[in-house]
């Protein structure tokens, strides 16, 4: 009995402290996890509530937004760099024409963009801009008032009187023209081009 009782002390003293180290670490082990959970659960949570109400904003402003046909349309970072230089020897004409994968424009009435000129590079405040059908129809409309900043332009299919057939539209040009540039060398940016209702 005796050395049953001096087993039990021995027993009790160190394999005491060790089941008590154990249940203590076993108790930091699950106030670390759960914190953890805890916080996972909530990022999880604020995602998902940001993701949530993105899409509703996105979904509520599509149907607020006009029918659109899209050409065109990156964003501010990347838009159409036109580029030219029409100073002596290079006299003439730049244009950039962009073959469409042919677009039924007929239950449109507006050509859209957006464009502004490079404050650094200089840029010419008139373009012309051109579109052609498939029947080889086309017409030209003087894009006017192109200013440093980003601007909305808005160009009546009624402008465009020699097309008469708006059902397979194939080609759209921006054109520089030496007579009709305010500057012969520069640099216009152009976005978000469009057929609109």
């Amino acid at each position: 009995m005796r050395n049953r009782e001096i087993y039990d002390r021995i027993a009790d003293t160190y394999l005491g402290k060790v089941s008590h180290k154990k249940s203590g670490n076993g108790k930091n082990k699950k106030k670390k996890w759960i914190i953890i959970t805890t916080v996972i659960n909530v990022i999880i949570l604020v995602t998902v509530f940001f993701l949530a109400r993105a899409a509703l904003l996105h979904y509520k402003e599509g149907l607020d937004r006009e029918t659109s046909a899209a050409i065109y349309i990156l964003s501010e970072r990347y838009p159409l760099k036109l580029s030219y230089n029409l100073a002596p020897p290079y006299l003439g004409i730049k244009d950039f024409t962009f073959s469409l994968p042919l677009v039924d424009a007929s239950k449109f009435s507006f050509l859209k963009l957006r464009a502004r000129g490079d404050g650094k590079a200089g840029f010419t405040a008139v373009l012309k801009v051109e579109i052609r059908n498939q029947r080889n129809e086309k017409d030209l409309y003087y894009l006017k008032g192109i200013s440093s900043k980003w601007q909305d332009f808005s160009i009546g299919f009624s402008e465009f009187k020699n097309i008469t057939d708006w059902s397979n539209i194939g080609e759209l040009s921006f054109v520089f023209e030496d007579w009709n540039v305010s500057e012969k060398e520069g640099i216009l940016y152009i976005d978000n081009i469009r057929f609109s209702e």
